[in-house]
Formats: C-alpha cells, structure tokens, sequence
C-alpha cells in the first residue's frame, strides 16, 4: 500500500521526537531517532571515521587491539574504532608503534586536531544562536544571477514556509544545543524569499522525491508546504523538479548542495554562506 504525504499516518504521537524520519512505501514501521544531549553525540561521527582507519590497521597485526592499552584497554580500543572516544596523540603514537605503522602517526594526529578545529569552527558559527548564519546568505543572494540546488531529504530553504523552517531551526538548536531564536531566525530564511521574483535571477532546483515525505512538524506543517510547492512551481525563473523514490540509482545521491553563480554567463560555481 503506498502512501501521500501529509496523510494520517505520518503523523507522530504526542510524545514522538521531532527528528523523525519517515516513510516506508510498504507501511513498514517508522524510523525515529531522538538524539541525546550534545555531549554524548558531537564529533561522534568524525570519531568513527578515525576509528575505522584505526581498525583497518590492526587487521592481521599480532599485535591487534588488545595489547595496546594495559588491563582495562580492550574496551578502550573499541570505543575508540566505534567513535565513542577520542584518540589521544600519545594514544595514536602507541597505536602506530604497535601495529608497525609509524609512518602514518603524523597524518593520525593530524586529523584528530582537524577534527577539534572543525567541531570548534561550527560551535562558533551557533554561539548565539541559528540567525547569523542565515544572515550570511543573504548578500550571497543579493549577487547571484544562477542557483543550482539539489537536495535529497528535505526542501530547500528559500522555497519553506514560515511553520516548516521553524521545525528545522526547532531540532538544530535543540541538537546543539544553542540560544532558541526560532523565531528571528525563520524571519532571516524567509528574507531570501524575495529574490524569487526579483531581477532576473534563475533558480534550478531538483529534490528528491523523499523531500516530500521527510515530516517536519506533522501532517498540517506538510500539507501548508506542499501548498507553497504549488503555488511556486509556476514562476518563470524557478525550475523545480524531483527525482521518483523508485528510480533506478547509477551512483550515491550524497548530501544537499548549492552552486551559486554572479553572471548569467559564468560557468564558475561560487559556494554560499549557507544552503
């Protein structure tokens, strides 16, 4: 049985997290995921990354895993390939030394610092909440003359409504754990808005198909921006398409991206502030 969006079905329970990603086509169950303080979660995934190099390494070593660390260390050597913990630099050097792989302890610790770098850089761009970094696109806007989107779960920023880019600023700042301003911030985004029909400026943007059925904020919250879809779909400089949930993949659809360009006639992508 397939489903529509914004049917009943999607809708959550009371008590059901607001990240929720839905749905199968065959009426399988929901899959939700609330995350944890953001404590248990930051850098977990780059941590993974690191972990999973670190595994490799041990593959056929005699001296895998468990002789790196005195008693107690299996657990620590396994919380570390699976992103639970951090690798220290003596840690690393220890690691390489043991499994005879001394020549990639400079890059090792190269990653863990990149990896703090990166997590400090992005704390920093939310430190006072989600409505600077919408601010910053918005003279990225103002040059552009050529958009290309592609985005493969939800839809993209300029074409939301106010309700549904409050429930994306809702779980970004409860995920980081940040200053609320849902509000103010939701204001900035819609502020793009504008651009849609001003000058002449071409917007290609293709979704995919799961864009529609991603549910932000319950079935009312969908149904208002399917509307907008609707009502957008026929403006004269925007080309809006989406690829079908069942059509045949050649490669990985990736994450969201945005290519901007500041002349008609450029073939030089500037990447924006913010998506």
């Amino acid at each position: 049985m397939t489903t529509t969006p914004g049917s009943r079905e999607a809708e959550p329970p009371p008590s059901a997290p607001l990240l929720t990603i839905t749905r199968s086509v065959t009426r399988r169950s929901t899959i939700r995921w609330r995350p944890g303080p953001i404590s248990q979660h930051r850098k977990h995934g780059q941590r993974w990354v690191l972990g999973c190099g670190d595994s490799a390494r041990t593959r056929g070593s005699p001296a895998a895993g468990h002789s790196l660390l005195p008693p107690g260390g299996k657990s620590k050597v396994s919380r570390i390939e699976n992103g639970k913990q951090a690798a220290s630099e003596a840690g690393i050097r220890t690691w390489c030394e043991r499994t005879n792989t001394q020549e990639q302890v400079a890059d090792l610790i190269a990653t863990v610092r990149h990896i703090d770098e990166l997590w400090l850089e992005w704390r920093r761009q939310f430190q006072d909440g989600a409505e600077k970094r919408q601010a910053k696109a918005l003279p990225v806007y103002s040059k552009t003359k050529v958009f290309r989107v592609w985005h493969p779960t939800l839809i993209w920023g300029t074409l939301q409504t106010a309700e549904y880019a409050a429930e994306t600023f809702k779980q970004v700042i409860e995920f980081f754990e940040i200053p609320d301003d849902t509000e103010v911030a939701t204001a900035k985004r819609l502020e793009r808005q504008r651009y849609l029909t001003q000058g002449n400026r071409i917007f290609n943007v293709l979704l995919a198909e799961q864009a529609l059925y991603s549910n932000f904020g319950g079935p009312e919250v969908m149904r208002g921006q399917l509307d907008r879809l609707l009502a957008v779909i026929g403006l004269p400089r925007l080309s809006l398409g989406f690829i079908p949930r069942s059509a045949p993949l050649s490669i990985w659809p990736g994450n969201s991206f945005q290519y901007s360009t500041t002349s008609l006639s450029s073939s030089r992508p500037t990447p924006p502030n913010s998506p």
